[in-house]
């Protein structure tokens, strides 16, 4: 059970031609009891890379996550 998320996206908007934007960021900051380090940073990666939403888009997603 995840105690406390919060998720900020950034993106860039729409280009100057009016097309959406081809890259976002995500941040992520998160308490998950009984939850090391490690598989955070593996389970954040595995989310990043495989991201359905970017995959539809055809967009590059970046994620700072971080366990607090």
């Amino acid at each position: 059970m995840i105690r406390k998320a919060r998720a900020v996206w950034r993106g860039s908007g729409r280009a100057g031609n009016g097309d959406l934007s081809s890259d976002s960021a995500l941040t992520l900051r998160a308490s998950v009891p009984n939850l090391d380090q490690d598989t955070f940073d593996r389970l954040a990666q595995d989310a990043e890379q495989n991201c359905p939403v970017s995959r539809v888009l055809r967009t590059e997603i970046t994620l700072d996550a971080k366990l607090v």
